[in-house]
């Protein structure tokens, strides 16, 4: 065989095993079977898990055939169609020991379509997660959903089964509902370092030191917290804050500054502080 003819068929070889890695690879990324379509009139459909399985906190850390995989249901005709009728979503497992756990999340259209109303079934452990698709709503409707299954924490060896089916609209569930999804502005928070500026003491709970200084508020093994919501700085109150013996007061700027969130700390111990080392409970 020459050289050419040598390097022909490696190249044909390799682009046989891309195609059939790729195939497969493919086919990872989704549930078996991948797709199908549920009839006012049924019958049922029914899939399995395909992915490998380990754990995911929710979608946005999943990775799609790892911890999590995906099957597409398509509700056939219109929402009259389904008059009286809508589709139930249900994620089971039949792993003994109750440790297996997965999370459902059905959006309209794909993945990155919006979750439909009450789309979401994240209970703890192996009992069914329960998803209801109500035609009749606007917001549902007919078509293509993609059905999203989360392992929360979960493997191949206990994959989930699944199931669609069309079900009397007053059918309820065992299954307390999930709690709906919070669609308003998201809700951040902000951390206030303290200063860490170094301040001349007298005594500290290594004991007497004339010319000893301390960093403020960097020494707080159990730091003891309260705030005064009664305070005249009524946005936020005044947080007391206790870091070994020194007692501190912190006022927030929430006016949200050009140059970012700031807090103001005072360091106001009592008398007997500057003596006695304590583990005190702080109430303002």
């Amino acid at each position: 065989m020459t050289a050419r003819a040598t390097i022909g068929a490696l190249f044909f070889v390799t682009g046989i095993f891309l195609i059939v890695f790729g195939f497969f690879a493919a086919r990872l990324h989704s549930a078996m079977p991948s797709s199908g379509t549920l009839n006012p009139g049924g019958p049922q459909l029914n899939w399995v898990g395909t992915a490998v399985g380990g754990g995911s906190l929710d979608e946005s850390t999943c990775v799609e055939g790892v911890n999590c995989d995906t099957f597409v249901v398509t509700l056939s005709g219109t929402p009259t169609n389904w008059s009286g009728l809508k589709a139930r979503i249900v994620i089971s497992c039949a792993d003994p020991s109750g440790l297996s756990d997965y999370d459902l999340y059905v959006h309209k259209g794909d993945n990155s379509g919006p979750l439909v109303p009450g789309g979401v079934s994240a209970h703890g452990g192996t009992p069914p997660e329960i998803v209801d698709l109500d035609p009749s709503n606007p917001d549902v409707g007919t078509g293509q959903f993609s059905v999203h299954v989360v392992y929360f924490s979960a493997f191949a060896g206990f994959q989930y089964s699944g199931s669609a089916s069309a079900v009397s609209a007053s059918a309820g569930t065992a299954l307390a509902p999930s709690a709906p999804q919070d669609r308003g502005p998201k809700i951040g928070f902000q951390n206030f370092e303290a200063p860490g500026t170094l301040v001349q003491v007298t005594d500290s709970s290594q004991g007497p030191a004339v010319h000893t200084v301390e960093y403020t508020a960097h020494d707080a093994g159990e730091p003891s917290i309260g705030v005064n919501w009664n305070s005249p700085n009524s946005a936020s109150g005044v947080t007391n804050f206790q870091s070994d013996l020194q007692t501190l007061f912190i006022k927030f700027d929430d006016s949200c500054p050009a140059n970012g969130q700031s807090a103001t700390w005072y360091n106001s111990a009592a008398p007997t502080s500057q003596f006695v080392d304590s583990d005190p409970i702080g109430f303002t």
